[in-house]
């Protein structure tokens, strides 16, 4: 009975550890131990921005989250367009295979006869793909006429409406101005990191916090470190 219990409780602990896995896709967030995007700076206007995701990783959604990033580089040094000019998408291949263990029950009769069986687990192997998208990008102020040319506004208002990453104001984003464009990241960066309102009053205070990192009264560091006091209160 208890090397049934033993199995039971290693197939429960392995349907755990698979769903968990399977909702720990890479996030959109810098280069780590998960995957994440980098990127480095060519030339005044030429960057190499990459994106790795994990095994659980779609090979679109790595794309897309280059492109983003992308997009921000673009937007961050000032240029509202870019065009790619070497792009390269990869897949990494292996195999990993669980650990694998045996339990053996059995029953002592009255003659002294022995009947046992032995039930092992484990020892499944899966196989893993990580995709990883590079771009060679080169930015610019004015549109150029010839290429295939990305709009940096327009992909993170697509993309990142996509995944729920930012938001935007379609109504004004074609007429923003870069003071504009400033004041419209700090709200990405706020609908992105909002924690959840408790009562009327802390959201009051988040409010007020909000707008005075509009104003740019408070850097981003103070406007975080005060919204954790709120929300850890």
């Amino acid at each position: 009975m208890d090397g049934e219990w033993f199995g039971w409780g290693m197939k429960f602990l392995t349907l755990i550890s698979f769903l968990f896995c399977c909702s720990c896709s890479t996030r959109y967030q810098p280069d780590g131990f998960t995957g994440g995007y980098e990127e480095l700076q060519l030339s005044e206007n030429m960057f190499s921005v990459s994106f790795r995701g994990n095994g659980y990783t779609r090979k679109q959604k790595a794309i897309d989250f280059c492109l983003l990033r992308c997009a921000e580089i673009s937007k961050i040094n000032g240029y509202r367009y870019f065009t790619i000019v070497d792009q390269r998408n990869d897949t990494t291949n292996h195999t990993i295979t669980s650990p694998s263990s045996s339990v053996t029950t059995g029953t002592v009769n009255s003659y002294g006869g022995i009947n046992a069986y032995t039930t092992n687990y484990g020892g499944q192997s899966y196989n893993i793909s990580k995709p990883t998208t590079s771009n060679t990008i080169i930015c610019y102020n004015i549109k150029p006429n010839n290429g295939i040319v990305y709009d940096a506004l327009f992909l993170l208002k697509s993309i990142g409406g996509k995944y729920g990453l930012l938001t935007t104001n379609p109504k004004n984003e074609s007429a923003q101005s870069d003071q504009n464009l400033n004041a419209q990241e700090r709200t990405n960066s706020y609908q992105k990191t909002k924690p959840s309102v408790k009562t009327t009053q802390d959201s009051e205070k988040r409010e007020k916090l909000f707008q005075r990192y509009i104003d740019n009264e408070i850097t981003r560091e103070e406007y975080y470190r005060y919204i954790r006091e709120i929300s850890n209160r």
